[in-house]
């Protein structure tokens, strides 16, 4: 799968490792994750969505995303770094 750009690491908070024996949430997880990958936002105001289409474009910013499921809403963050054409992190 081509991403949109670099994910970099990832990490998760304690609430949620403590919810991954449930195979239901994982395969919530695992689907807002990959709706994340193609920068499908999920529920989160237009505004929003425009400013993390914005951070992925030029690859400094930030995005912000959350998806409802079984377990409530979970979010997923990140801090955007500079992707300069010659950048290891950069993608195309």
């Amino acid at each position: 799968m081509k991403l949109k750009f670099d994910l970099g690491k990832q990490v998760m908070t304690r609430g949620i490792a403590n919810i991954l024996g449930d195979s239901k949430i994982c395969e919530e997880l695992l689907d807002a994750f990959g709706r994340y990958t193609k920068c499908d936002w999920g529920d989160i105001p237009e505004e929003d969505k425009a400013l993390n289409d914005e951070a992925v474009r030029v690859g400094d910013g930030r995005t912000l995303a959350a998806y409802n499921t079984s377990k409530g809403k979970v979010w997923l963050a990140e801090r955007c770094l500079s992707q300069k054409k010659d950048s290891p992190r950069a993608t195309s």
